[in-house]
């Protein structure tokens, strides 16, 4: 046991001269100095204050003009259908695109003839009366006084007479007007989106022959928030592009700014509109959800940078002159999906920004900078 003992105390003993000799700079009597972390590396841009015309995101679906379904105007039975009215057809305006049963439209307007025919008749009859009422009055009137009633002229019969013809000429004009709606034109040209009748099948006034819209132009209703309209360029005919998802884009322009604020979302929106959307290349369908790029007003004293610079809580990374981190918190406005145009909230002359803040970033920590080649970050960008 007594050996055993010697040698753990032996080897204790070689150890601690080891440890002792390994830091041959210490200072006798001097603890061991902890071990220091480099700072961490942060790859940064140069940016100075500019003045950038940014693009405002907005998101809506493209719809036609006008979109609405073809009524009966006559009742009747369907008697022909223009086999352009399909599903995916195109019609031009006049086209007939439903003919409807005419027999008992001709018998009306053959009835409102004669009954305007007897209405004249009428008048002329109640004229001759008149007339053979009036020479009698003037053979009579020396042995009378008093002045005739009116009557006595059939004035108040020639009057109705007169009204029955009014009426008559507005009933042949109901009739002739009824005869003409058994063809069913198309009102401009138009898409057909849905057949709802077929020959053989009888309709009353008012019932859907067909869903149609128009060709012209698609409406895009792009909803803004209030800080969106203090500056959105909102000129009309100013160019906007238009977009999906898939990366088809077509040129697009202001239309109208609405001035009501909506039920759902409660704001108020740009309506962007795209001309002859069929006859694009690719083709805008009606129905499509797309994204507006909208311009904005010049926005000054702005930063380009990287949409990577903005940390998850919308804060900007500032490299001071000691190479530590401050926080900073922009107005932000969207140019394109990988690049913000934003306004600091202290005026700089030049700033070193952080183009991907790490999640451990505090402010104040120290960093080692690493400036970005020209290239990083930078876009060409439209100028006011």
């Amino acid at each position: 046991m007594r050996n055993i003992l010697f040698v753990i105390a032996a080897a204790v003993a070689a150890l601690l001269a080891v440890i002792w000799v390994s830091d041959p700079f210490r200072e006798a009597g001097q603890p061991a100095a902890p071990k220091t972390r480099p700072p961490p590396k942060v790859r940064v841009v140069t940016v100075r204050p500019e003045t950038h015309v940014g693009h405002l995101i907005g998101y809506g679906k493209a719809k036609a003009r006008y979109d609405l379904q073809l009524t009966a105007q006559v009742a009747g039975r369907i008697m022909a259908v223009d086999d352009g009215v399909e599903s995916g057809k195109t019609v031009t305006p006049g086209q007939a695109l439903f003919r409807i049963d005419e027999t008992p439209l001709r018998m009306a307007l053959a009835e409102a003839e004669q009954s305007l025919a007897d209405a004249r008749l009428k008048l002329a009859q109640e004229q001759g009366q008149a007339n053979r009422a009036k020479e009698e009055w003037v053979s009579a009137s020396a042995n009378f006084d008093a002045s005739p009633s009116p009557l006595t002229f059939r004035k108040p019969q020639l009057a109705a007479a007169r009204t029955a013809i009014g009426t008559a000429k507005a009933h042949l004009e109901n009739a002739r007007n009824d005869l003409a709606y058994a063809r069913v034109p198309a009102p401009f040209p138009a898409l057909i989106v849905d057949r709802l009748v077929g020959p053989g099948d009888f309709v009353s006034i008012g019932t859907p022959l067909a869903h149609l819209v128009s060709l012209d132009r698609v409406e895009i209703r792009a909803p803004l928030s209030v800080g969106q309209w203090s500056i959105v360029d909102a000129t009309p005919n100013r160019r906007v592009e238009v977009r999906t998802q898939s990366g088809a884009s077509w040129p697009g322009y202001v239309l109208r700014a609405e001035r009501h604020v909506d039920r759902e979302d409660r704001q108020r929106a740009l309506v962007i509109a795209v001309d002859l959307p069929l006859e694009q290349r690719p083709p805008l369908y009606p129905g499509t959800f797309v994204t507006a790029l909208l311009p904005s007003k010049p926005i000054e004293s702005a930063y380009l940078l990287p949409a990577s610079a903005l940390d998850t809580n919308g804060y900007l990374w500032r490299i001071d002159t000691n190479n530590h981190v401050r926080r900073l918190k922009p107005r932000v406005f969207h140019w394109f999906d990988d690049v913000v145009v934003v306004v600091p909230p202290e005026t700089m002359d030049e700033a070193t920004i952080v183009m991907k803040p790490l999640a451990s970033l505090t402010p104040g920590t120290l960093v080692a900078p690493i400036q970005a080649p020209p290239t990083d970050g930078q876009v060409t960008v439209e100028k006011p």
